[in-house]
């Protein structure tokens, strides 16, 4: 399913960098219109104004020198009709993907619901094939892990839940997923191959089911530092991990500080 949402999503920016296109040729493009007539071989290109009250007056037809005024009215012609297929077929696909992600939502609790409904003695005596919303998060939780120790100089910043964090702009990212009751964990290790990375953040996407990884990159004006960056992005990406996808990046400087508008619509995103 997410390979399909993937595809149209990649449909849709196509469609809409020819939309957009098509628009700017026909607000430049001439304004008559065109009319082709064919007497035995010879074929007639007579183009009038969009005024029709006097057509012999406004129109005349055209030499064979002035043919590429012909050639920018028919191709206007053109771009205005697939601008109407290509506008109903970006429309179409929204719609499509607005079924899917509904039902994407709705899967996992659709279908955990019917275990939610047994009464308390038939549940003990079931395995359910999927859990409902609150058991799968609880349970997710509640898997323990040993993320990485904390240097005795670090300062005392510490997440509304009560975790320790090594920045104050973490916090604020964990504060934010918080509020926003999406399940996470700070600093879990993470296998690729045989390198074991600790996100900053591991995050439950509770409606799709799936983790998400949350890297801040809070010194990016340090070359060292912004080296390091890229190359563990980079390999993020070599484990199929990507931007958009299961990965969220966020980026300060001393001079450009972590922006929390930026943070919540990043937030936003995984609970729509």
């Amino acid at each position: 399913m997410e390979k399909i949402i993937k595809e149209i999503n990649i449909r849709k920016e196509w469609l809409k960098k020819i939309i957009v296109n098509l628009k700017n040729e026909i607000l430049n493009a001439p304004k008559e219109k065109l009319r082709i007539s064919k007497h035995g071989k010879t074929v007639q290109y007579y183009i009038k104004s969009q005024d029709n009250f006097n057509e012999k007056r406004c129109g005349k037809y055209l030499r064979k020198s002035d043919f590429v005024i012909a050639e920018k009215i028919a191709q206007r012609d053109y771009d205005i009709q697939l601008l109407r297929v290509a506008d109903a077929s970006f429309k179409e696909l929204e719609r499509i993907l607005g079924c899917m992600h509904k039902k994407l939502g709705n899967i996992y609790e659709t279908l955990g619901n019917v275990y939610d409904e047994q009464n308390e003695y038939r549940k003990e005596l079931i395995t359910p094939y999927v859990l409902p919303d609150d058991i799968y998060v609880e349970e997710w939780l509640n898997d323990e892990y040993k993320g990485l120790d904390f240097n005795n100089d670090l300062t005392e910043i510490y997440s509304i839940k009560g975790e320790k964090m090594r920045s104050k702009s973490e916090k604020i990212i964990a504060d934010c997923l918080c509020y926003n009751n999406i399940p996470y964990k700070y600093e879990r290790p993470l296998k690729l191959d045989s390198i074991t990375l600790y996100p900053d953040f591991t995050i439950l996407n509770v409606k799709e089911r799936k983790e998400m990884y949350w890297e801040h990159f809070g010194m990016m004006d340090n070359e060292e530092y912004s080296r390091s960056a890229v190359k563990k992005i980079q390999l993020y990406e070599k484990a199929g991990i990507y931007m958009g996808d299961k990965a969220i990046y966020s980026f300060e400087t001393k001079t450009t500080p972590i922006d929390t508008r930026l943070i919540e619509k990043a937030i936003n995103s995984l609970i729509k």
